[in-house]
């Protein structure tokens, strides 16, 4: 049998994925593939084919894994949820900043709490960053809290083994030192950083130090929205090709300075075990990294490597943490290769031969990088559905030109970076640096002034086009024949162009307002077409406002108060978005002088005429409370964080408060019980002329 591996990854991978999105399944589903499996066993066609027992037997593995994980991750949850508790533990990793907090990935050595497990990884948040250096030990008081329901709903905290993250209360320095190979790792990228802060420094500098070790964290709010916008910040997050031209460069100066094969694969295999260790081991880099293994082991005795059972291999030690199946990062990264394996080389075989002149060359050149962008494309577009709900058309074009030059900037990231000290030739490659990274910026930044620089897929037709996609390739695969690809390669072009064009005409005259609530605050979006309207900033809810605003003209961002949780992130949120007019209570410097708009607009009164049918009025209490109301087509909903403010029958976008709140419409996406808020986040309205539909989640509405 061929391919052992591939089947055995691919098949424990789908397991995952499914399970992942339907936890409660688990034992129903292995209660079935071990009767399967039984089943297959005893029929001697597919006994003796052995690749469906062996599917089924992954996919039952699987099954037994994310049982096992899910229970630990259960104990873990029901031990610390909602606990205080005194510990010690350990900094792996630098902070980041997430709103006026500190970040720190950490690991919990002991804590004093009775059945905790011990020892388990953890986030701790901080107001002020800690004085511990990494992996030292300190002593902390903390309160834990879940880090989500489900590994989906963890946005990749379940897949670093992080089920429980902390708020610090107090901590105290002054322990002793662990994992000092790991520390000295951790050294070694804080090197990498405060060199590239300096050489060539700025956003250059960040996007230099981007491209080598994946750290995006000294890049700019702008920058990084422009990477967004123009489909191409997988170039920042260090991926496969990285690891691949990283390994391959070593491998080939090796060969020519005449080391020994198995001394070249040796040492090639060391640096990328280093290279997993520098990026943090992600998924990307992992599997990347076990896929070249594989090959060069191959070399060494005597075997050549089979690429997609190399991706199976891969996929199958990444599945061994059965949470990283629906990391995005992994998913990303997996689907991409299996592309370039699959999809990509029969698209090029299909291109045409244009001759051996300059011009043909390059012309091929550019149709093979469209047509890799096409494939990856269309192998990822599933995960970019269910996570970002977005595709960026200028990825196309801004792809072609950036890849191959971030493999260059990355090459020389890593040389400028080892050869610092030599005199002229550090220069050198630092203005080199300077040059290129500047000019993928400004290649960005074009892009990114596109109007569609980014489409929104978030309409329930395009998740129902993508699954019949799928079921349309799955069936030509299992029917295996020439005819039934090409007739599932035609039908999945019109479902996308169909559902394209129903998007368009069903988005005429119709307003969505999407609600991004948190325990830290609210955000609401009201858009119409290509314009929207943002009120309050959230911090929790920064993220959904730009998915949802993105690079749409916002005719008014209202900032309603300034309390902490709604204006936090309105100055760094402007830059992401292209806001015409900023609405404020009263001036204040720390949010006025640093925005970004055309008109700033000073006012704690104010009604305006947004489109037809549709209006907003805004009113600031001289106590710091505010009331925004949005009226549409007749139907009155409001934005508020006192429900006494709003008139009877209104319906509720936040409630902070529970005081006069009976007698009220519909408390939409808050619902305040003895002062606490149990918040949906993600609400989406829809309303039209003629019939309005609220949609919330599972609910629906209908006037």
């Amino acid at each position: 049998m061929k391919r052992i591996f591939a089947h055995i990854g691919f098949s424990m991978a789908a397991a995952l994925i499914v399970l992942n999105v339907f936890p409660a399944a688990a034992f129903y589903a292995a209660g079935a593939l071990f009767a399967l499996l039984l089943f297959s066993l005893c029929i001697q066609k597919y006994r003796l084919a052995l690749a469906v027992p062996m599917c089924l037997g992954a996919a039952l593995l699987a099954c037994i894994l994310f049982i096992v994980f899910t229970d630990s991750a259960g104990h873990v949850i029901g031990a610390l949820d909602g606990k205080t508790v005194s510990c010690t533990a350990y900094v792996t990793d630098f902070p980041e900043r997430s709103g006026e907090y500190y970040v720190y990935p950490a690991k919990v050595v002991s804590a004093d709490l009775a059945g905790a497990p011990q020892p388990f990884e953890t986030q701790l948040r901080v107001r002020t960053p800690l004085s511990a250096e990494p992996y030292t030990l300190f002593s902390c008081r903390a309160r834990f809290y879940a880090s989500g329901n489900s590994a989906l709903d963890s946005y990749g905290a379940y897949a670093k083994g992080v089920y429980v993250r902390a708020t610090v209360l107090s901590a105290e320095s002054g322990g002793e030192r662990v994992r000092y190979l790991s520390y000295l790792i951790l050294r070694l990228r804080q090197q990498i950083r405060t060199y590239f802060s300096l050489y060539p420094g700025g956003d250059r500098g960040a996007l230099a130090c981007a491209l080598l070790i994946g750290d995006t964290s000294a890049m700019s709010d702008r920058a990084y929205a422009d990477f967004t916008a123009s489909g191409v910040t997988h170039l920042m997050a260090v991926s496969g090709l990285n690891t691949t031209v990283l390994g391959t460069a070593a491998y080939w100066v090796l060969r020519r300075l005449g080391a020994s094969e198995k001394l070249r694969v040796f040492s090639t295999l060391v640096l990328l075990l280093v290279y997993c260790a520098l990026t943090g081991f992600t998924g990307s880099v992992v599997r990347a990294a076990v896929m070249l293994g594989v090959i060069l082991i191959g070399q060494v005795c005597s075997k050549k490597a089979d690429a997609l059972n190399s991706l199976g291999f891969a996929v199958f030690l990444l599945c061994l943490n059965p949470f990283a199946a629906v990391d995005v990062g992994t998913l990303l990264s997996c689907a991409a290769t299996l592309a370039l394996l699959t999809l990509v080389p029969h698209l090029v075989d299909k291109l045409p031969s244009f001759g051996a002149g300059v011009f043909a060359r390059a012309l091929r050149t550019v149709l093979e990088s469209l047509a890799i962008t096409f494939g990856v494309s269309v192998y990822t577009l599933p995960v970019t559905l269910l996570f970002f709900q977005t595709v960026s058309p200028a990825a196309f074009a801004a792809n072609i030109l950036l890849v191959p030059l971030a493999n260059f900037v990355m090459g020389l990231a890593l040389a400028a970076f080892c050869l610092q000290g030599v005199p002229l030739l550090s220069d050198f490659l630092v203005s080199g640096l300077r040059l290129l990274c500047g000019f993928m910026l400004d290649v960005t930044s074009f892009f990114a002034s596109f109007r569609y620089s980014q489409l929104s897929l978030d309409d329930p037709v395009w998740a129902l086009a993508a699954g019949l996609a799928l079921f349309m390739f799955g069936a030509a695969f299992v029917l295996y024949s020439k005819k039934s690809l090409q007739i599932a390669a035609v039908v999945t072009c019109v479902l996308f162009a169909v559902s394209g064009l129903s998007c368009v005409f069903s988005a005429q005259g119709r307003v969505q307002l999407r609600a991004a609530a948190s325990y830290d605050g609210v955000a609401a979006v009201l858009q119409n077409g290509g314009e929207c309207v943002v009120v309050g900033t959230g911090k929790a809810g920064a993220y959904d406002v730009e998915q949802a605003a993105g690079r749409k003209k916002v005719l008014w961002w209202i900032v309603p108060s300034y309390a902490e949780n709604e204006s936090a992130a309105a100055a760094e949120t402007t830059y992401r978005c292209n806001v015409q007019n900023l609405l404020v209570p009263y001036e204040k410097d720390e949010v006025t002088m640093n925005v970004r708009t055309e008109n700033l607009v000073v006012s704690r009164q104010t009604s305006l005429d947004l489109w037809d049918g549709v209006r907003v009025e805004y009113s600031y209490k001289e106590d710091g409370r505010f009331l925004v109301q949005f009226e549409i087509y007749g139907r009155t909903v409001a934005v508020t964080d006192d429900a006494a403010l709003a008139p009877p029958g209104t319906d509720l976008l936040l409630c902070e408060t529970a005081s006069g709140a009976s007698g009220f419409g519909t408390v939409v996406c808050a619902d305040a019980e003895n002062g606490e808020i149990d918040m949906e986040s993600g609400c989406t309205f829809l309303f039209a002329p003629q019939r309005q539909i609220m949609y919330r989640k599972d609910r629906q509405w209908e006037t």
